[in-house]
């Protein structure tokens, strides 16, 4: 019984060849579907391997078509998070740009600053100054008669 006669057993290894075939295509299909990031479905694997869907729905290929599925989507998640990784860059970049842009007029501003507190302090704000050449020029006339 578990023998087959030679025609039937040449026709069960070539049906194995073929289901084999058949799965290493299915399995090559959703490897080249993960590489170029096309949405996996059974039905796209099974289209697009040229065979039934039925096939790809069987266990072990099944199985393979959930783990891509989740690959896919959990790689898109990280290629969102890339996204918005870029994106907080680019803003921290701007954001560097405008702190340096501020600290820079608040330098010019505290020089300013620092530059109308001397002249009080010496004494050589212009109304002061005005006030100091008008005595000086009094000492060197009365110096001079």
């Amino acid at each position: 019984m578990n023998e087959h006669p030679p025609n039937t057993a040449a026709m069960v290894r070539q049906r194995k060849k073929d289901s084999k075939n058949k799965r290493g295509t299915v399995l090559a299909t959703v490897a080249a579907m993960e590489r170029t990031r096309t949405p996996i479905t059974v039905a796209e694997v099974a289209r697009r391997a040229g065979v039934s869907p039925w096939l790809v729905r069987q266990e072990p290929l099944l199985e393979e078509v959930r783990n891509a599925q989740n690959r896919l989507s959990s790689g898109a998640h990280h290629a969102a998070k890339d996204s918005n990784t870029g994106s907080l860059q680019v803003e921290r970049e701007l954001l560097r740009q405008e702190n340096q842009r501020l600290r820079q007029e608040t330098r010019r501003y505290r020089q300013r600053i620092s530059e109308l507190l001397g002249d009080q302090i010496d004494g050589t704000d212009a109304h002061s100054q005005g006030i100091r050449v008008q005595e000086l020029t009094d000492q060197n006339a009365a110096l001079s008669r």
